[in-house]
């Protein structure tokens, strides 16, 4: 009899550990998908502030991508998400860097699609969530800074000083 309530009691504990585990792995990805959704609103926002820059017709979508943009930077800083965005971006940036550091190509903001661009000087995964916590999070900024306004990625700037 006491087998088969330790064999019971083991059975639930793994289906217990297999539950939390699945519900922290869902955590990571919705938080990951917020980041995300930030990056396209930065570079629409960026996008559509150019145009509107130079044709005034742009002033309507331009606002309603800013709103998009200001309220996703409001969600992640101050919404139901922070501790867990904040959880998410420590282990992105520190224990799970190396999961992250050779996923190129995430630029979070605008640029001249027809400059050549050296692969190199875009930031990586890595590199955007730590401009995401050094902007947001460290700067207490409401925008996510320019690369030239963030020590770590003022290398790279090469990239963008026509266009940012």
């Amino acid at each position: 009899m006491n087998f088969y309530r330790i064999g019971s009691l083991s059975l639930i504990l793994a289906w217990l550990l297999s539950y939390a585990q699945a519900q922290e792995q869902e955590q990571r990805r919705k938080v990951a998908h917020e980041l995300l959704k930030l990056r396209d609103y930065s570079i629409a926002y960026d996008d559509y502030s150019k145009m509107f820059n130079k044709n005034e017709k742009y002033r309507r979508k331009r606002d309603s991508v800013e709103l998009l943009y200001r309220g996703q930077i409001r969600k992640i800083k101050y919404g139901p998400l922070r501790e867990e965005v904040l959880a998410f971006l420590n282990n992105a940036t520190k224990r799970d860097s190396a999961l992250y550091s050779r996923a190129g190509m995430f630029n979070y903001k605008s640029y001249d699609q027809l400059l050549t661009v050296n692969p190199r000087e875009i930031p990586t995964l890595l590199e955007y969530y730590k401009a995401v916590m050094y902007s947001l999070f460290e700067q207490d900024k409401d925008e996510l800074l320019h690369m030239r306004d963030i020590p770590f990625l003022k290398y790279k700037q090469k990239l963008s000083i026509e266009e940012w």
